[in-house]
């Protein structure tokens, strides 16, 4: 039927990513959760191979929404901790952002901002989560 014939992608050449200010994936709405249980606020899936040394750049912005006591927040890969875990009784929004090495990071993982109160009348909110990065072909040694 014409045409060039299918030819697949050497698997073994993943692309290298470094932290810059280029997004990748976003979610720019306001999401709350009300209580004192570990909530995922905010999430993404990888679809793509990476090469094991990447890195990106987290960003997101969190603050009290409402309550009496503090809100925490942290980045999750697979529901296993991997950013630095901030907190807040503040209703004034913060920005956190943090580069994260990817290593042995597969597709299907999920990526999450899952958030807490230490008061089960505590809200807390979260915004502008951001995966940032430059994909490149080289990689530094």
């Amino acid at each position: 039927m014409g045409g060039l014939p299918y030819v697949s992608r050497d698997i073994y050449q993943w692309l290298y990513f470094i932290p810059s200010d280029i997004t990748l994936a976003l979610d720019e709405v306001l999401e709350t959760h009300t209580g004192q249980t570990v909530f995922t606020i905010k999430s993404f899936v990888l679809r793509n191979k990476i090469n094991p040394l990447s890195k990106f750049r987290f960003s997101y912005q969190y603050y009290r929404y409402g309550g009496t006591m503090y809100s925490y927040f942290n980045i999750y890969r697979n529901n296993i901790a991997i950013g630095t875990e901030v907190n807040t009784a503040s209703s004034s929004p913060i920005t956190q952002s943090e580069d994260l090495t990817a290593t042995n990071w597969q597709i299907g993982d999920i990526i999450a901002l899952k958030c807490w109160g230490s008061a089960s009348d505590n809200v807390q909110g979260a915004q502008n989560f951001y995966i940032k990065g430059t994909g490149s072909q080289w990689e530094k040694l």
